[in-house]
């Protein structure tokens, strides 16, 4: 949520030109707003897979959240611009969109803290027949 709030502040700095600014809201985002969000996915989305396809399901995940939002950003931001004449608010506005979007699916997923799961993982699935008899030891 703090990138949706950012987002406003760091768009008029741009704008204005003056780097004091920029370099502070870039610095106020990076450090609290992009590792805020970035620090609990390195945990969250690992513990939604179970173990034997653990590799697989992140990176599908995260490849494909990157081809539908982040492929066509600048197409879509630089179209924005051009309709816009130049001003930055259409920008800001998708931007927050995509924060919003974000945030809502974030908060349709399920909880994966095995402490609150009374000690098991969320995706703690049983194995096919085939492999009923092997450990897993790695998680690719």
């Amino acid at each position: 949520m703090l990138n949706l709030i950012l987002i406003w502040p760091a768009f008029s700095a741009i704008a204005s030109g003056d780097a004091l600014p920029i370099v502070a809201i870039l610095i106020a985002g990076l450090a609290l707003g992009h590792a805020g969000t970035y620090a609990p996915q390195a945990s969250y989305y690992p513990e939604l897979f179970p173990v034997q396809g653990r590799y697989t399901g992140v990176s599908v995940v995260w490849q494909f959240g990157a081809m539908i939002a982040s492929g066509p950003f600048t197409v879509v931001a630089t179209a924005l611009l051009a309709a816009s004449g130049g001003a930055i608010g259409g920008v800001a506005i998708y931007v927050s969109a995509l924060i919003l979007v974000s945030v809502v699916c974030l908060s349709l997923l399920p909880e994966t803290a095995p402490r609150r799961l009374g000690g098991r993982e969320y995706a703690d699935w049983a194995l096919p027949q085939a492999h009923a008899g092997q450990s897993v030891t790695s998680d690719r």
